[in-house]
Formats: structure tokens, C-alpha cells, sequence
């Protein structure tokens, strides 16, 4: 079966204390390609770019599980931002 792709190039907010912000930015991005893709199950989403983000952020682990719970130690550590 074909696919097709739907790509997104993206480039994360830098300030190390953003990460609240780029957990948002994640989430609309998200959002935009799940509105791009709509109900096609043979549509695959790509996101590549800077995220700026290491393996503990916020924005990462929400785009790998689709959640991010309420206890992740960043929503605290970035609230100086």
C-alpha cells in the first residue's frame, strides 16, 4: 500500500527555561498535522528541525506518548521563564 507523507520542519523556542513554551509549540504542531492528515490512515507525519530539546523536555516526551503528565519535573523548573 502507498503512503504519503506530511512533513513538518519546525524550529523550537531556544531559551533553556522555555520549556512550557515549546511543550505548546509541540502541541500545535501536532494539531496541524493531525488536521493535514485528517482521517487517512496511510498518511504518515514527519516532523524534523531544531526542537531544541533534550531527551528530558517536555516538548520531546510529549511528541514521543502524545501526553504529558502533570508530575513532569519540567513544568516546574521552566515556570521561571
Amino acid at each position: 500500500a502507498r503512503k504519503r507523507i506530511v512533513l513538518a520542519n519546525t524550529h523550537s523556542f531556544y531559551h533553556p527555561g522555555a520549556g512550557q513554551v515549546r511543550a505548546i509549540q509541540a502541541k500545535l504542531l501536532t494539531d496541524l498535522l493531525e488536521a493535514r492528515k485528517g482521517h487517512d490512515d496511510a498518511t504518515v507525519p514527519v516532523i524534523c528541525g531544531d526542537l531544541n530539546a533534550q531527551a528530558f523536555d517536555l516538548s520531546l516526551h510529549y511528541l514521543l506518548n502524545g501526553t504529558v503528565h502533570a508530575s513532569h519535573p519540567e513544568w516546574a523548573t521552566s515556570s521561571v521563564f
